[in-house]
């Protein structure tokens, strides 16, 4: 089964990144407040990017790479992601998803 990395974005504006098999369902424990501490303290408002991995291995290796980051970095990372794509990579997943299903 495969892992996500995601990136979330809180309400005072910081960015958190985290793992999981189901991005969706980890966002909503985040928003009830069953997710990790750090967003127990700063709420989140939105997903923002998620990336599929193989493995767990794989997955904690790159939430580990981009928490390395400093804020500008994450930033930057996100925005040439969304120039590229025309919308936050997270959305077009979604997209590609539902085309597929309608077919």
């Amino acid at each position: 089964m495969k892992y996500y990395v995601y990136f979330l974005r809180c309400k005072d504006n910081s960015i958190y990144i985290g793992i999981s098999r189901n991005v969706e369902k980890r966002f909503q424990e985040h928003l009830e407040k069953k997710g990790a501490k750090y967003t127990k303290s700063h709420p989140v408002s939105e997903i923002l990017f998620s990336m599929a991995c193989e493995s767990k291995s794989e997955a904690l290796k790159l939430e580990y790479f981009f928490k390395s980051w400093t804020k500008k970095q994450k930033e930057k990372f996100l925005q040439e992601a969304s120039e590229e794509w025309g919308k936050t990579l997270y959305q077009r997943k979604n997209r590609k998803r539902r085309k597929k299903r309608k077919i």
